[in-house]
């Protein structure tokens, strides 16, 4: 498996989207991060590739990707550990979106 072998040799992986693809619901591509880790990834080096990796191949890492001063505050909480699971990472029970607190159930993240 090409995945496989990339996460073999060290290859910079970002998480991708086929949202809106049979099978890729919109707001259910939470669940790529399972399958990174099924197929040997750490929980932690998924979380990079959906979050700094990600903005570093789109060319956004100075706005977005990581936690630091001056850029935009997206937040999630979820209810357990994703580096213990990676799968919690479907339980968000709160979000911060540009520095403000999102209300109401989150069923599209």
């Amino acid at each position: 498996m090409g995945f496989c072998r990339a996460v073999e040799v060290g290859a910079r992986i970002a998480m991708g989207s086929d949202a809106g693809s049979p099978f890729n619901d919109h707001g259910r591509n939470w669940r790529e991060l399972i399958y990174m880790v099924d197929n040997g990834m750490t929980p932690m080096q998924a979380i990079v590739a959906a979050t700094k990796n990600g903005a570093e191949l789109l060319g956004l890492d100075d706005e977005i990707g990581t936690l630091e001063a001056g850029k935009r505050a997206d937040v999630i909480v979820v209810d357990g550990n994703p580096l213990e699971d990676i799968a919690q990472i479907g339980n968000v029970v709160w979000v911060m979106k540009d520095g403000e607190e999102v209300t109401g159930k989150q069923e599209h993240l």
